[in-house]
Formats: structure tokens, C-alpha cells, sequence
């Protein structure tokens, strides 16, 4: 009789932590970085920056998926590291294309951003290089550049853009004449006004 009152305790202490757990979405009993689960040894849902093994057990993202922060399960990503990774469609974390700075939102090989002197071709989503030499920003148009690297000056004419450099060579940026330094790389002389 005495070991039957006892049984019947440790069941209603056992029923009462499970639907505690189950209620305040404390976790499964026994599974570490639980929130949500079926049984009390069997997970639905893991704490974010986790995910779901096949032994309903809850695994570290990018420790089972390299550059990954955040899964669904430990074979699929849902989020990189950060934008110079995108998620393939095998669900792991695969880095942006050549040239591209960003391609998050694209997939994998295509571009939201390129690196500087590169611009993203609005056909193949990917990085082609801009067509001015000493150009560092162009615009979807390769041919037509639209900032040129410092000790050069933006020049348009007839339809086309060059970067023609500073006559002075200690000059980094001469926005209206090639001619006249707008500032200097390591600052003035004072005697000459000139760049040092």
C-alpha cells in the first residue's frame, strides 16, 4: 500500500513537470536548448542559433553547418554569417560570387552588390567590371562611370566618362579642374599653396 501511494506521487510530480514544461514553454525534459516538444524527450522546436537533429536532440547551427547562424534543422540554414554568404539550395552556407560584396537575397553566384570598379549586370545578376580605367563606382551601365578613384577627376564628354588623373600628383581629389587640387593626400605647403 505504502509503495503504491509513493508511485502514485512521483506520477502526479512526473505529469505535473510535463505540463508545466509544456505551458511555460520551459523546454523538454532532459533536452538542452529545448523550447517546444511533443513528449518530454522528444523535440519540435529548438532555441534560436539551433536546430533539430535526427535524434530530436537540438545542435549548435554552425557547429553543424559551417558560417551558419541560424537553422530550421541541422541540414538546412536559414540564415549566413553575414551578406558576403548565401544560403545554397542543399541548405548550407556558400560564399558570394567574385567581386560581389553582397548576395544575400539573390542565392548563390548572383550579386546584390559588387566590390569597388564592378557593377551588378541587371540581366545575369552577377559582377562585371566597370569599362573606365580608375573608375571605383560606375553605374548599371558599365561603360558609364560615375566616381573615379582619389588623384582623379570625373570627365564627360560626348556621351562617355574617363577618369583623368590630378596634374599634381600629391592631390587626391580635384572635383572641377584637373588643375586646381581641392584637397591634398598629406596636406598643404603654406609657402606655395600647393600640395605637399
Amino acid at each position: 500500500m505504502f509503495g503504491q501511494i509513493i508511485r502514485w506521487i512521483l506520477f502526479a510530480v512526473f505529469i505535473t513537470e510535463l505540463t508545466r514544461n509544456q505551458v511555460e514553454g520551459a523546454g523538454c525534459i532532459s533536452v538542452e536548448h529545448c523550447t517546444a516538444c511533443n513528449t518530454p524527450r522528444v523535440c519540435d522546436q529548438c532555441n534560436v542559433g539551433y536546430g533539430i537533429d535526427s535524434k530530436n536532440r537540438c545542435q549548435k547551427c554552425s557547429t553543424v553547418i559551417q558560417n551558419c547562424v541560424k537553422c530550421s534543422s541541422v541540414s538546412a540554414c536559414t540564415k549566413c554569417i553575414n551578406d558576403s554568404f548565401t544560403v545554397d539550395q542543399d541548405g548550407s552556407c556558400q560564399p558570394c560570387a567574385a567581386n560581389c560584396r553582397t548576395c544575400r537575397t539573390i542565392g548563390p553566384g548572383k550579386c546584390d552588390t559588387c566590390s569597388a570598379g564592378f557593377t551588378v549586370d541587371s540581366q545575369t545578376k552577377t559582377c562585371t567590371a566597370c569599362q573606365t580605367v580608375n573608375c571605383v563606382v560606375c553605374s548599371s551601365d558599365p561603360a558609364v562611370c560615375t566616381t573615379c578613384k582619389n588623384g582623379y577627376r570625373l570627365s564627360t564628354t560626348t556621351g562617355s566618362t574617363e577618369c583623368v588623373a590630378c596634374a599634381d600628383p600629391n592631390c587626391s581629389y580635384c572635383n572641377t579642374d584637373v588643375n586646381k587640387c581641392d584637397r591634398c593626400k598629406t596636406g598643404v605647403d603654406p609657402a606655395t599653396s600647393a600640395c605637399k
